[in-house]
C-alpha cells in the first residue's frame, strides 16, 4: 500500500512518505473504565451549492463472463477459513453507486446494470492454480443465471489462519487477476462531500483530521481536525497549521457513515464495526502503533458531534 505518513514538524505539516511525527500526539486507546468528553466539532464553510450535485455515473452493461479456469482441491484449512467469510450485497446509492459487495466488513463498488436483490455471492471451495504455498479462490456475484468473477482470494495454505494489514486471512487480488470479469468502480466522493473549486464540484478535501483516540464500547473517535492547504508533488497534502486545533473532539460514528481504507489495489469501504476492528488492531491507516510515531491523515466531515464520513488520505 503506498501510506502517506504525517508530519508534525514546528509550523509545518505535510504529509509525507515515511516521515515521523516529531511532536508527539496524545494518542489514547481504551481502559475499561475510561470516561470520554464530547466536544463540539470544528467546522469550517465549504463553497457549494446543494443544487449543483453532480450527474451519477451511467451503469455498465453486464459483460460475458470469462470461462472457469481448471481448479484443484482446496487445502482443508483454508477451506474452513472460506466458510466463515461473510458475504451480502447491498444498494448503493448511499455511496453514489449502484452496488456494494460486502466482504467480512469490506466493501467494493459497482456501478453496473443491476439490482442488489437480484444477486448473490459466493466462494469457490475450488482452488486455481497458484504458487505454493498459496492458493486462491474466485469470488463469484451470481446475477441472471451467470456468474462473475470479482476477484481472486489469496490465501497462505501453510498457515490458513495468519491475518493480513487489514485483520482478514486473505488477499483481495483484483488487478493482477486474469479472471475477473468486474472491475470496482470506487464510492462517488463527489456526491458523498461536495466542494466546489475553480467552478467544478469535486470531493471536499480540505476538511481533514488526525485520530488521536477511540473507544470502540461507545462507538466515538478522538480528532485533530485540521485543514488542507493544498496537494505538493514532492511533498503530499499540506496543512494550515493555524487551523489545527487545540484539542481533540469527541465524534459519534454512527452505523450510516461513510467509511474507507485504501486498499492495496483498490478503495475499500468499510463497515462500523470493521473500522473499530481495525482501529482495536492498531492500523497504521488510522492510528500509529504502540511505540511508533508514525501517521496518515484522514479526510472526514462531521454534523453535530457525529461522523458523516471518514476516507484515508491517499494522493498516490
Amino acid at each position: 500500500m503506498n501510506f502517506k505518513k504525517l508530519l508534525l514538524c514546528g509550523t509545518v505539516f505535510c504529509l509525507l512518505g515515511c516521515a515521523a511525527v516529531e511532536t508527539e500526539l496524545p494518542i489514547q486507546r481504551p481502559e475499561p473504565t475510561q470516561t470520554e468528553t464530547v466536544l463540539a466539532p470544528v467546522t469550517a464553510a465549504v463553497d457549494f451549492d446543494p443544487d449543483e450535485t453532480p450527474e451519477p455515473e451511467p451503469a455498465e452493461t453486464l459483460p460475458e463472463p470469462i470461462e472457469a479456469p481448471e481448479r484443484q482441491d482446496s487445502t482443508a484449512g483454508v477451506l474452513d477459513r472460506i466458510h466463515t467469510i461473510s458475504l451480502s450485497v447491498a444498494d448503493g446509492s448511499p455511496y453514489g453507486t449502484k452496488l456494494v459487495v460486502w466482504i467480512d466488513g469490506f466493501g467494493l463498488c459497482y456501478q453496473i446494470d443491476a439490482a442488489a436483490d437480484d444477486c448473490s455471492l459466493s466462494i469457490e471451495d475450488e482452488a486455481t492454480q497458484d504458487v505454493d504455498p498459496y492458493e486462491t479462490h474466485r469470488l463469484l456475484m451470481h446475477v441472471g443465471g451467470r456468474a462473475y468473477c470479482l476477484a481472486e482470494l489469496r490465501f497462505d495454505a501453510s498457515d490458513p489462519n495468519v491475518q493480513n494489514l487489514y485483520g482478514v486471512p486473505y488477499d483481495l487480488v483484483i488487478m493482477d487477476s486474469d479472471l475477473v470479469d468486474l472491475e470496482p468502480a470506487g464510492a462517488d466522493w463527489e456526491a458523498i462531500a461536495p466542494m466546489k473549486k475553480d467552478g467544478e464540484i469535486v470531493f471536499d478535501t480540505l476538511h481533514a483530521g488526525i485520530l488521536t483516540g477511540f473507544d470502540a464500547a461507545k462507538g466515538t473517535i478522538d480528532v485533530l481536525t485540521v485543514e488542507t492547504a493544498k496537494i505538493d508533488d514532492s511533498f503530499g497534502v499540506e496543512l494550515r497549521p493555524e487551523t489545527i486545533a487545540s484539542e481533540p473532539i469527541t465524534l459519534t460514528v454512527p452505523e450510516s457513515a461513510v467509511l474507507a481504507v485504501e486498499g492495496d489495489e483498490y478503495e475499500l469501504l468499510i463497515t462500523r464495526a470493521r473500522f473499530f476492528a481495525l482501529l482495536e488492531q492498531n492500523y497504521v491507516g488510522f492510528l500509529p502503533t504502540e511505540g511508533e510515531d508514525y501517521f496518515v491523515g484522514c479526510y472526514l466531515g462531521s454534523d453535530n458531534g457525529t461522523l458523516r464520513y471518514l476516507s484515508e488520505m491517499n494522493i498516490g
